[in-house]
This record gives C-alpha cells, sequence and structure tokens, in this order.
C-alpha cells in the first residue's frame, strides 16, 4: 500500500467522476448527466484528497510533465466512460489510444505508476501493464467506489477479490478459463498456451498464502462423495482474506473435455502466521459433463484436483 504521507499525482478521465464509477442506466439512461449526482460521495480523487489531505494530492486535468516530477507516485485512473444498451456497444476491446499514450507519456518521466481501472467490460491494456507498479481494476463499484479504492490504494483495507472472468490480452483472443484443450494448439500445430492477460480467479493481496497438504478423501464408490482438503497459511505480515478455489480436470472423456472446471470456493480470514485447513465435498454430479445424448453422465477415468496451484491425481471408478 501507498504511504499516506506520499505526495500523489492524479490523472485521467475517471479520477474525477462519479458518473464513470456508476454506469448506464444511473439517474439518465446513459448514467451521464452529473446533475442525478449524490453530492454526498465521493470521486476518487475526493476520496484520496480526503484519505491524506488536499496538500498531499496534485490532481492533472491533463499532461503536465513539470507538475508530475514533484510527486512520489502517478495514479492513472482510465477505463470507460458511462454507456448502456446499444450507444455502448463496441467494435473493439482496446482501450481508447489517447489514454494508452498518457500513460506512456507517464512513464517516460520515471515515477511509479499505479493504474486505477474503472469499466464494464475488460478492455485491453497489453501495452501499458508492463509499465504499471500495481493495477487495481475496479469494474463498475457505485458510489461508494472513490472511498473503497482510496481504502485499498493506502491500506486501510487489504484487497482480496479474484477476477470473475479471463481478461483478454488481445482484442480477439477470448478464451473462457474452461476452454478445451485443442485452444492450446497454435498455427504450426505444436501446443502453445492459452497466455490472457490475467487468468480467471488472479488477484493480489498485501498479504501472501501458502497452500500445502492437498488431500484427496474418494468416497465415491461406497458414500457417493470426495472430500478435497488444503492447509492455508497466511505468510505475510497482515491480515488478510484469501478465496480458496477448487479446480478439476478430466483428463479423458468420450466428449472433449474443458481443461479444468472451478468446482468450489470459499473465503477465509487469516492473521498473519495463522492456517487453516479448507474442505470441500465434491458429488458424482461435480464430475459429469453432458454427453452425446444431451444427458449429464459420469465415467470413469482419471481427474486431477487442484487448490492455490497444488495438484493430486487421481483415477475414479
Amino acid at each position: 500500500p501507498l504511504s499516506k504521507d506520499m505526495k500523489v499525482a492524479v490523472i485521467g478521465p475517471n479520477a474525477h467522476s462519479l458518473n464513470v464509477l456508476n454506469g448506464g442506466w444511473t439517474g439518465t439512461w446513459q448514467g451521464d448527466d452529473p446533475k442525478y449526482n449524490n453530492p454526498q460521495k465521493r470521486t476518487i480523487l475526493e476520496a484520496i484528497r480526503h484519505k491524506i489531505g488536499n496538500d498531499q494530492v496534485n490532481y492533472l486535468e491533463s499532461f503536465d510533465q513539470n507538475d508530475v516530477e514533484n510527486s512520489d507516485v502517478i495514479i492513472a485512473c482510465i477505463g470507460e466512460s458511462t454507456y448502456c444498451e446499444k450507444p455502448g456497444d463496441l467494435d473493439d476491446l482496446d482501450l481508447d489510444r489517447a489514454q494508452i499514450e498518457l500513460v506512456q507519456d507517464l512513464f517516460s518521466i520515471g515515477k511509479p505508476i499505479i493504474l486505477v481501472v474503472i469499466e464494464g467490460r475488460p478492455r485491453i491494456i497489453r501495452e501499458i501493464e508492463p509499465l504499471a507498479s500495481a493495477i487495481l481494476i475496479g469494474f463498475l463499484p457505485g458510489n461508494e467506489g472513490g472511498e473503497a479504492i482510496a481504502n485499498i490504494l493506502f491500506g486501510d483495507t487489504n484487497p482480496s477479490g479474484k477476477l470473475p472472468l479471463t481478461y483478454p490480452k488481445y482484442a480477439n483472443d477470448l478464451f473462457t478459463y474452461d476452454h478445451k484443450g485443442s485452444d492450446k494448439m497454435r498455427t504450426d500445430f505444436e501446443v502453445g498456451e492459452v497466455y490472457p492477460q490475467f487468468q480467471f480467479g488472479h488477484g493480489l493481496s498485501f498479504s501472501t498464502f501458502d497452500y500445502e497438504d492437498l488431500i484427496v478423501d474418494n468416497q465415491l464408490a461406497s458414500s457417493g462423495y470426495i472430500d478435497v482438503s488444503v492447509r492455508i497459511k497466511n505468510t505475510g505480515n497482515r491480515a488478510g482474506k484469501e478465496v480458496v478455489q477448487l479446480y478439476v480436470s478430466d483428463l479423458v472423456a468420450s466428449i472433449t473435455p474443458s481443461v479444468k472446471r472451478l468446482r468450489g470456493f470459499s473465503k477465509i480470514h487469516l492473521e498473519p502466521g495463522k492456517d487453516s485447513v479448507q474442505t470441500f465435498r465434491i458429488i458424482k454430479r461435480d464430475l459429469s459433463f453432458v454427453g452425446i445424448e444431451n444427458n449429464w453422465v459420469f465415467e470413469p477415468g482419471e481427474f486431477v484436483f487442484e487448490i492455490g496451484g497444488v495438484t493430486k491425481r487421481l483415477e475414479l471408478n
């Protein structure tokens, strides 16, 4: 998190607008009329000023190298303007060129950059992602979004969100997390890999968490379920929450299986140095798929259970 005694430069089209935090169908159809905004709520800029004081914040309505150089860190608030329905349709997911060039100009100054991305869709940030020291994707956080973002930036809240989508790196590189194995095939017929900008379920925290002792208790034949447990430890220096995600892969099936499927998740709170054992119960339906006859079927074979990068391979009958 940022220190509250830092000098911060705040810039970008989404820095000082409640409309962009709420999006379409807010006040008006396209959500772009500020006269309906709640005067008690704060934009990202206002929330940062309230958090650390006006004297610590330099708001730039446009790029000015001299003003930015006087700051310790740059908070660039980029993303989408308000929209809904047909006026919001896109021909291209690429972020506006002007915003890409703004971040590139900011990077040339040599100050750390934090990208705060406000958007309703995953706009492409491939060119500027390597330029950022950190990225906070806020999507459309609503009237309290400015306060929430400021709380995260300056460490009053330890972030714990995980992506509910696969964030694409290219406009037409639209893979879902449960894509087929054949999607890894390159144009030269070599097996490649799916490399999105960020994986489904990805999300960082000010804490770090280690996973170990993955145990798969197979009682499928006798009791109709499998218990999967894992130990999670907070190895960071502050309390934090972690979303524990269980994925299952069916390695071979009569219809090409997905590379993995999310079969369970839970969010836990851990103090520094503390650990917890989380257990998920998997039933046969969780291991089934829609077969050639359009019915749910379970097929015996090898499955892989994965939590936090730890895996266990098991043959189920």
